[in-house]
């Protein structure tokens, strides 16, 4: 306990000394042009200034999304092998972004063969008596999910020809909504897994 006591004086000490020789005496304003106020007050400065820069060049406008009816030249990426759109090659946060915008604007990829990647879902619906099947895709923190449903052919039969739970499966079809009461759903039709 003493041994406490004197370690805690001791740095109350060094800290009174240390404070005492920024200041000029009893003003306690510095002769110091590398003052630490003073360079943090530069760095808040700068970094404000950098910080409107950036807002300014940087809107969500700015952010491209693939769309398929955007006339520019369509990137390699996007029709590799009769697929429209290829979300296996993208970094976690782009495949979590186009998902999230090919969901938010659903009637731009009508028609378009799209291959994801994530891990495989399956839900039962009481209501319905089916189940429904999705490819579950997890931005790069992992904290947040979206689900692509798909589905396969009337001869697979669940679970004998469906992954586990979990597992990384990669989806190939064509995009499509339905209406299911008052809402509009996605869903890949004519489905396979490519992997």
């Amino acid at each position: 306990m003493k041994r406490k006591i004197v370690l805690l004086l001791t740095g109350c000490l060094l800290a009174a000394l240390l404070l005492a020789g920024c200041g000029d005496g009893a003003s306690g304003t510095s002769n110091n042009p590398n003052n630490v106020e003073d360079v943090l007050q530069d760095r808040i400065d700068e970094a404000e200034g950098n910080t409107e820069a950036e807002t300014e060049t940087t809107k969500a406008s700015d952010i491209a999304f693939y769309s398929p009816d955007e006339e520019a030249e369509t990137p390699d990426i996007y029709s590799t092998e009769g697929v429209d759109l290829d979300l296996t090659q993208m970094s976690g946060t782009m495949l979590f972004s186009q998902v999230n915008y090919m969901m938010y604007k659903p009637e731009k990829f009508i028609g378009q063969t799209v291959k994801v990647p994530g891990s495989f879902s399956a839900v039962y619906s009481e209501e319905e008596q089916r189940y429904y099947f999705g490819c579950l895709v997890r931005d790069r923190s992992a904290c947040c999910v979206l689900g692509v449903e798909f589905e396969l052919p009337e001869d697979y039969v669940y679970p004998d020809d469906y992954p586990a739970e979990g597992e990384e499966i990669t989806v190939l079809g064509t995009f499509d909504t339905y209406q299911q009461g008052q809402y509009t759903y996605a869903v890949l039709r004519d489905a396979k897994m490519v992997s």
